[in-house]
């Protein structure tokens, strides 16, 4: 650990491709999108509990943006929590959304949160900063639940501030920051803010960097679609998204234990192992419709359809 307090990790990627939207624009909570974001920000979260020696269930988790991305981040993360043997009630005081209006809190929840909401009950007695007359902000939140763990997807340039950087640095020796906002310029934070702001006690993932995808959904998203065009599953699922979040997870602890995610030349091999998973939670829960699948035999269809014509009827990247 003491090793671990000296070094900065940061996960890096390729260039992001020009033809993938805004995935907050007009996307809900299931989409292969979401839910390629929220698979690849909760692998990188678990990668880097992995290099701390830690396990999820005693960390605090802060979501800034309550956009599709952030809540299915949220939901997935809870998820995790359960399956880690976390009731509801304790998954719920593990992980919070931070909106652009404050904590998304149980009062002010909508449709659109996907039940994601804190009790506004147990805010009742936070200390709030000057203009806190409203929602617990951002920083309030951060020092309040003892975040340990602080998660970017806003795209609201600047929102992690020294301030908040700071707070999070006082409750734990390492905490970790991960970002997925590509645009440097609707980035909460730049990677030398992060380290600066933390005195380099901290692991940061960025979508930022030449060293092959960091926090970014080209890991997650093709294998995914590969997944459930295979599988025939409608949409992804809890079941399906953290397939493939663990098939990342796995394959580094494998690979490239010394990382937090794959490096560039991992890509085919990554989209294999989340194809493989996606497929295979698709078959658990239900959700494959394609009577010829069969456990058996999973490998080498994938196989498959990535070297045949065949794979190309669903398309691999998102149109323009």
């Amino acid at each position: 650990m003491g090793e671990l307090s000296n070094r900065v990790l940061r996960a890096q990627t390729l260039p992001r491709r020009a033809d993938l939207p805004d995935p907050e624009r007009g996307r809900e909570l299931c989409t292969p999108e979401a839910a390629a974001t929220a698979a690849i920000v909760v692998a990188a979260l678990r990668s880097a509990l992995r290099l701390k020696g830690e396990g999820l269930r005693p960390q605090r988790f802060v979501v800034r943006g309550a956009g599709p991305r952030g809540l299915a981040t949220a939901r997935l993360l809870r998820r995790a929590l359960a399956d880690a043997g976390l009731t509801p009630g304790e998954c719920a005081q593990r992980v919070f959304v931070v909106g652009d209006r404050g904590l998304v809190v149980d009062e002010t929840t909508t449709s659109s949160s996907h039940g994601l909401g804190t009790p506004r009950s147990s805010t009742l007695t936070w200390s709030r900063g000057p203009d806190g007359d409203g929602a617990p902000s951002l920083l309030d939140t951060v020092r309040e639940v003892g975040a340990t763990a602080l998660v970017g997807l806003s795209n609201e340039h600047g929102a992690f501030s020294t301030r908040v950087l700071t707070a999070l640095g006082t409750h734990c020796a390492v905490p970790v920051v991960v970002h997925g906002t590509v645009d440097a310029k609707r980035a909460e934070a730049t990677f030398e803010g992060i380290v600066g702001a933390l005195a380099g006690q901290v692991i940061v993932a960025t979508p930022i960097g030449d060293d092959g995808p960091g926090c970014d959904d080209a890991w997650t998203y093709p294998g995914i679609i590969l997944g459930l065009s295979i599988s025939g599953a409608a949409e992804p699922d809890e079941d399906i998204a953290l397939a493939a979040s663990s098939a990342v997870v796995r394959f580094v602890a494998e690979r490239a234990p010394e990382r937090l995610l794959p490096t560039r030349d991992d890509a085919a091999d990554v989209t294999r192992a989340v194809a493989i998973e996606v497929a295979r939670a698709a078959l658990r829960n239900g959700a494959a419709t394609n009577p010829a699948l069969r456990y058996s035999g999973l490998e080498a269809t994938v196989d498959r359809w990535l070297r045949e014509p065949v794979a190309a009827a669903t398309p691999m990247r998102r149109p323009r």
